[in-house]
């Protein structure tokens, strides 16, 4: 992943999904789309870590896997991680029977 600095408040690090880092405070971040990997995942909160800051929020535009997959690693370091995303997808994430018996 490369990392893009916009401004102050605002990276991105590209790669298979574009992520978006918002800097909402002195030491809290927020993720827009963390990527598909949980490494992806774990890269993200060694990046908040070393910065002196925490992932207190994850965005999650759709469910696809290429969005949320690094949610693990995310949330193994940051457990009190606010998710955002729609109610179909926070179903899939809190109930991922119901996904595998729709695709079978």
């Amino acid at each position: 992943m490369k990392l893009h600095r916009y401004n102050k408040a605002t990276d991105v690090w590209r790669g298979g999904t574009n992520s978006g880092i918002y800097h909402l405070s002195d030491d809290a971040l927020m993720i827009i789309d963390p990527g598909l990997s949980e490494s992806r995942g774990k890269r993200f909160a060694t990046y908040a870590i070393e910065s002196h800051k925490k992932i207190t929020h994850v965005v999650a535009t759709h469910e696809h896997s290429d969005h949320i997959g690094a949610l693990v690693g995310i949330a193994q370091s940051f457990p009190d991680v606010e998710i955002l995303m729609d109610s179909n997808g926070k179903h899939i994430l809190e109930s991922p029977d119901t996904f595998l018996a729709y695709i079978n």
